[in-house]
């Protein structure tokens, strides 16, 4: 019997990031200082030695975005200790070694209106790493598109799944238009195509959907200078506000092809199944007890489509697979 997702404790995202570092580094990939890893590191173990009095918190810093750069790392890092012992996780090195540069590469935030191009890159290459340690869960056998030398053409994660070969074109949408997304489908289309697999999916983030600092609002006094932020009663609160967001989108999205059933249409005869999967994570305040506000993760997928019940048995099968991974549900 499947266990739903556990709320992971801040010291165990303390413990698994630590636990990360020691397999880089037992891979030869040393940790620079200031390097996103410790940064990610330093942050929880505050909020850690906040929570027992043994420091004082800074009130007068927003931390919402540097809470939701270390639970983002923090999942990668749990994701790939699970699947250090794949045949095929050396393979996944040159996507690890990204997370030891200077960058943003939080997949549980938007990526900043003043990234470069080389940075968004980046970070879209941190989506096909997260992809990438849910899918040694699934397949064998697993190839990966180079992360620097890649020139945009082919599945960015390739595996077999039980007697077929499958293909993952991971996207990042960094508008909100549906033409832009549907942009990016038909590319993850034209890329599982080409390539010679028997079938595939495509997987797109739409992180820079989510309106991340109003799902998870906060304010700073004016006197003081000091920041509170909200926080829901209710876990399911804020999983409903993203899902009526997304549901509005992926409407957006039938209007522009006119329906429905012409969306599915763009894969009639086409190796990709017809479901694209949508993924989407934020960060929200969660009171467990009046006057306290704890960081709460917020983890999403869903599929634009042909409806999950009418996909075959194989394709329902993988994408159960899929988002049981991702949501760290084991039997």
């Amino acid at each position: 019997m499947k266990k739903f997702p556990e709320a992971f404790s801040l010291e165990d995202n303390q413990r698994v990031i630590l636990e990360f570092e020691k397999l880089l580094e037992q891979r030869g990939l040393k940790i620079p200082i200031n390097s996103p890893l410790e940064k990610a590191s330093l942050t929880i173990l505050e909020m850690i030695e906040v929570r027992k009095d043994k420091t004082v918190h800074n009130q007068t810093i927003d931390c919402r975005e540097s809470w939701r750069q270390a639970f983002s790392l923090a999942d990668v890092a749990r994701k790939t200790l699970n699947a250090q012992q794949h045949p095929d996780f050396d393979k996944l090195l040159l996507h690890l070694k990204l997370l030891l540069e200077p960058g943003d590469f939080s997949q549980f935030s938007a990526s900043s209106i003043s990234a470069s191009a080389k940075d968004k890159e980046t970070n879209n290459k941190i989506f096909e790493l997260f992809a990438g340690v849910i899918l040694f869960q699934i397949c064998s056998n697993l190839r990966f598109d180079h992360p620097h030398s890649s020139k945009g053409d082919n599945p960015d994660v390739i595996g077999e799944f039980k007697t077929k070969k499958w293909a993952f074109a991971c996207k990042t949408s960094h508008t909100e238009n549906p033409k832009t997304f549907l942009e990016r489908v038909r590319e993850g289309v034209a890329q599982i195509e080409k390539e010679k697999v028997d079938r595939g999916i495509v997987v797109i983030n739409l992180k820079n959907l989510i309106p991340h600092n109003e799902i998870w609002s906060a304010r700073q006094d004016d006197q003081t200078g000091a920041w509170e932020y909200a926080a829901y009663l209710n876990r399911d609160a804020p999983v409903t506000l993203i899902r009526a967001l997304f549901r509005n989108f992926e409407q957006d999205v039938y209007a522009l092809v006119g329906s429905r059933q012409a969306f599915v249409n763009e894969f009639s005869g086409k190796k990709a199944i017809p479901l694209v999967l949508m993924f989407y994570c934020t960060v929200a305040g969660f009171t467990p007890k009046i006057g306290i506000v704890v960081p709460m993760v917020i983890k999403q997928m869903t599929g634009i489509g042909l409806p999950f019940e009418h996909l075959d048995l194989e394709a329902r099968e993988i994408v159960d697979l899929f988002n049981d991974h991702l949501h760290d549900r084991t039997m």
